[in-house]
């Protein structure tokens, strides 16, 4: 894969009838950018069609558009690093390739992270000058248009700071999970 940054588009459907009008909106990617995402899913025994419908069902729940989505080649155990360092949920949203479609964590565990979508390029510039895990992704969205939105596939995290994360990461994530549901109790 050479090219390891692709406009997304923000498409709407709108639904006439008598009486009614509804809007449904999604998430559309190029060929090229369905062909890079292919060869990564691959191993994950999924495809870019069932993956962007499973992203655009999640954003429509939630109304929520994210100005880029980072995908990386590999599933990594940062999810409490990740929720340690969101300021508000809205900023970004984590999920995995992995992750069954009926997720529950008290059945399947801490989940792994290989997506992560960015509300706005402000968001992304702050968690770059914070985390080195967003480093590579901002040299290739820094330039970017704001008015528009990206897919991007950067070079993966370095090790000894992965290995150095992951240790106690999955407490860490319960912890913060624990802590928020508290909170609404």
């Amino acid at each position: 894969m050479k090219k390891r940054c692709y406009e997304i588009f923000l498409l709407e459907k709108i639904t006439k009838g008598e009486g009614f009008q509804s809007t449904n909106s999604f998430l559309e990617i190029t060929s090229e950018a369905e062909y890079a995402l292919d060869s990564i899913l691959e191993k994950f025994d999924t495809n870019s069609f069932s993956f962007m419908i499973g992203l655009n069902k999640s954003y429509n729940n939630i109304n929520w558009w994210p100005w880029a989505i980072i995908v990386f080649g590999e599933e990594y155990r940062f999810a409490g690093y990740l929720a340690s360092i969101r300021e508000n949920k809205s900023d970004f949203n984590f999920t995995a390739f992995s992750i069954p479609k009926h997720y529950w964590i008290e059945e399947h565990g801490v989940p792994l992270v290989s997506v992560i979508s960015i509300k706005n390029k402000g968001i992304f510039s702050d968690l770059a000058a914070r985390s080195p895990l967003f480093h590579s992704s901002w040299e290739l969205l820094k330039s970017r248009d704001n008015n528009q939105r990206w897919l991007i596939f950067p070079e993966p995290p370095e090790k000894q700071w992965l290995v150095e994360l992951s240790n106690g990461d999955d407490e860490l994530f319960l912890k913060l999970v624990n802590k928020t549901l508290t909170k609404y109790k």
